[in-house]
């Protein structure tokens, strides 16, 4: 119920706040049921990408954010 409470106040999944890291010497950890907790590597280097912008598509860029903070 913790969890449930956790996921429901991020507004997340189980699998958002969850990581699997198997063992080295693991073997067949996708067919381990925990296998579909194991990360897989998603950063976005947001600033970054907004750095490379140039001016006329950050305008765009910060409507679509303030449209999407209004759908919360």
């Amino acid at each position: 119920a913790d969890l449930e409470q956790l996921c429901r106040l991020f507004e997340c999944t189980p699998h958002d706040v969850l990581e699997w890291i198997p063992k080295q010497d693991e073997q067949n950890v996708m067919a381990n049921p925990l296998g579909a907790l194991i990360r897989v590597d998603t950063n976005v280097d947001v600033l970054g990408l907004l750095n490379a912008l140039p001016y006329n598509k950050l305008e765009e860029m910060q409507k679509l954010i303030a449209e999407k903070a209004k759908q919360r």
